[in-house]
């Protein structure tokens, strides 16, 4: 009886580190498309996520990705536009579901630091900012290591004591 308890508690515990090291791998090659100028490698990406529709987390990624990938794309500014908007949709819906998500946060303050302003999307920068700021010390180890190496670069991000290891 001993013996089946180890085995059932060592096996979940074995699933859960799996699926926490997946998602830290997805998430890492996640932002290094959004910060890449590759559309193959968004491509790639999204076909890997399209394969789960029910996560969340999931499509907040294609969205952000969606919107990335316009920027790349060397097609009509028509169809770079409808490309846009469709993952804001996707990205905007989720967040509504879940307003409270630090993750899809940094998603959307990503695209909106980078997306030209013509697009007019740059409203929620503050915002997004604050709540990424507030929820810093809640995150998981690889959440944050991608915060802080987006704030590399950030505007936004830029002055926060989240940019530095430890100091939070």
């Amino acid at each position: 009886m001993l013996a089946g308890k180890f085995i059932w508690v060592y096996c979940t515990l074995l699933l859960v580190l799996m699926a926490s090291f997946q998602d830290a791998f997805n998430r890492k090659e996640l932002y290094g498309a959004l910060a890449g100028e590759s559309v193959e490698a968004i491509d790639q990406l999204v076909v890997q996520l399209k394969k789960d529709n029910d996560n969340q987390l999931y499509k907040a990624y294609i969205g952000a990705l969606s919107m990335k990938r316009a920027g790349l794309m060397k097609v009509a500014p028509g169809v770079k536009l409808k490309t846009f908007k469709e993952g804001a949709v996707m990205l905007e819906s989720i967040i509504e579901e879940n307003p409270d998500n630090a993750e899809y946060r940094l998603l959307r303050l990503i695209i909106q630091e980078n997306a030209p302003r013509i697009l007019k999307y740059h409203k929620n920068i503050e915002e997004d900012k604050n709540l990424i700021v507030d929820q810093f010390n809640e995150l998981d180890k690889s959440l944050k290591s991608e915060i802080r190496n987006y704030g590399k670069t950030s505007e936004a991000l830029k002055d926060n004591e989240i940019l530095t290891p430890g100091s939070r």
